[in-house]
């Protein structure tokens, strides 16, 4: 079991940098698509300093680790809805569908 822990690690390590790594090389501008491209030079500037995303990259990636382990997932951009209560409005269907699937891989298997 601390075999299977110890490789574990290094693995949720690889997805937490290929999720942040992913997520800033999507094109376009978080900011713009919060404000909108008519936005004022004061309003985002004072918005990327909200987010944080004024910060060097590690920086970013520290605090984006740190709000994960705290279990702070962040905010939409679309609707401005924390994504924890997204999450937990999603996990019904989801449940049932994992339990449906499940239930077919034991009849037809």
């Amino acid at each position: 079991m601390i075999k299977r822990f110890a490789t574990l690690l290094p693995v949720v390590f690889g997805v937490l940098c290929l999720t942040f790594a992913l997520l800033h090389l999507v094109p376009g501008d978080p900011v713009d698509v919060m404000l909108g491209e008519s936005a004022s030079a004061a309003d985002r500037t004072a918005l990327k300093a909200q987010l944080g995303l004024d910060q060097p990259v590690l920086v970013q990636f520290g605090q984006y680790v740190m709000h994960l382990l705290q279990g702070d997932f962040g905010t939409s951009i679309h609707t401005q809805t924390p994504i924890s209560q997204l999450l937990w409005q999603a996990y019904p269907a989801t449940l049932l569908l994992a339990v449906v699937a499940l239930g077919c891989l034991s009849v037809f298997h």
